[in-house]
């Protein structure tokens, strides 16, 4: 698999468990997937090892099946236009049909 283009949500430390926590999203085609990540490292760690290392978790465990995640497909916006209500069209002075 190819790395899909990743984005990193608000990365927080959880001291109970000594970890970086964060949701992963990943682009992949047209569809955005959403993965919860974990990264054990301590506090004093780079955001550059951070955040390798939380998209590299994401990735696998997408991969192997055990991530927690969700899906949202891109879809084209559709475009409703309503019928202009009668008594709109006779406020304005038009002959309403």
């Amino acid at each position: 698999m190819q790395n899909p283009l990743a984005q990193i949500s608000e990365v927080t430390y959880n001291a109970a468990s000594q970890c970086f926590e964060a949701v992963v999203t990943l682009h992949i085609g047209s569809a955005l997937v959403h993965i919860a990540s974990a990264f054990h490292a301590p506090m004093n760690t780079s955001f550059k090892i951070i955040s390798g290392g939380l998209t590299r978790i994401a990735l696998r465990d997408m991969e192997n099946g055990n991530a927690l995640l969700s899906r949202r497909v891109a879809r084209a916006a559709t475009r409703y236009e309503q019928e202009t209500p009668r008594w709109k069209t006779q406020l304005s002075g038009q002959r309403a049909a």
